[in-house]
């Protein structure tokens, strides 16, 4: 089992920056890179589950006072891509919902146009959709097709707008590409090389679109744990299907493996 205890301590202890009061990407080459979407809107939700609320409100303060140039004009906790993590189970007050918008792009009105990507200061990033780029055959069924992340993000979207059937459906099209050892998409498909955030993720969407722990818990909590490291408490994001820890230990892997188990803990 994933010890999130030691998880958290890699966000607070080896990849927080009291300098710019925001997480680093991770110990690797990218250390001095900060992402405000994805890592520190998952990092500010992974805190505030752990009841670390210093660390929460520290960079909680810091993406409030980050404005991004959009038709909406929002500040950096929004990301239209991870908003479904995020934002569903607020990393503020009041909720946020208005603005989790479903990834496929098709379904946008003009008013919800898509953000651009943005450096807000040197060595800090937003990442967000670009206009122009939908994210298209995400629900091709079968193993080595689509993509199971867009699957399961798109799934806990349509359940926070109240499609449960759309919801339960595209769930089960992404964790039908676990082929034993991860999830074998299209990102799989041209590496091949799995992704290990992709792990929690579809335990975070069983949990928020079913209301369980997916069938195959066992199974993603034993690759999980594999990719934690023993010394740092980070996990790793990438592996094979021989070797595990690869990549590097980063913080969007680690605090969307921390929300997942404390969803799946707070059910169980």
């Amino acid at each position: 089992m994933v010890n999130t205890g030691l998880a958290l301590r890699f966000l607070s202890d080896y990849l927080f920056d009291s300098s710019y009061n925001l997480c680093r990407e991770d110990l690797g080459s990218c250390g001095e890179r900060y992402w405000t979407c994805s890592d520190n809107a998952l990092a500010c939700r992974a805190f505030e589950l752990m009841q670390d609320y210093t660390h929460r409100q520290l960079i909680l303060n810091r993406l409030q006072g980050i404005n991004i140039p959009c038709s909406t004009s929002h500040d950096a906790t929004i990301n239209h891509f991870h908003d479904p993590v995020t934002i569903s189970a607020p990393i503020d007050d009041p909720p946020l919902a208005n603005n989790c918008y479903l990834i496929d792009t098709s379904k946008w009105t003009a008013s919800q146009t898509p953000c651009p990507n943005s450096t807000v200061m040197s060595g800090v990033f937003h990442e967000d959709h670009k206009t122009g780029n939908p994210l298209s055959n995400y629900a091709d069924v079968g193993v080595g097709e689509g993509y199971a992340n867009v699957c399961f993000l798109e799934a806990i979207s349509y359940k926070n707008v109240g499609q449960n059937d759309k919801a339960a459906t595209l769930y089960q099209i992404g964790r039908n590409k676990w082929d034993g050892k991860g999830f074998n998409d299209s990102a799989y498909a041209s590496k091949p090389i799995y992704d290990a955030y992709k792990l929690a993720l579809c335990i975070i969407a069983s949990q928020m679109v079913n209301g369980r722990p997916p069938d195959i818990f066992n199974e993603l909590d034993a690759q999980v744990t594999d990719q934690q490291s023993d010394e740092s408490g980070g996990i790793n994001s990438q592996y094979t299907s021989t070797t595990k820890q690869q990549g590097s230990q980063n913080c969007e892997t680690t605090a969307m493996t921390i929300i997942a188990y404390k969803l799946i803990g707070q059910a169980m």
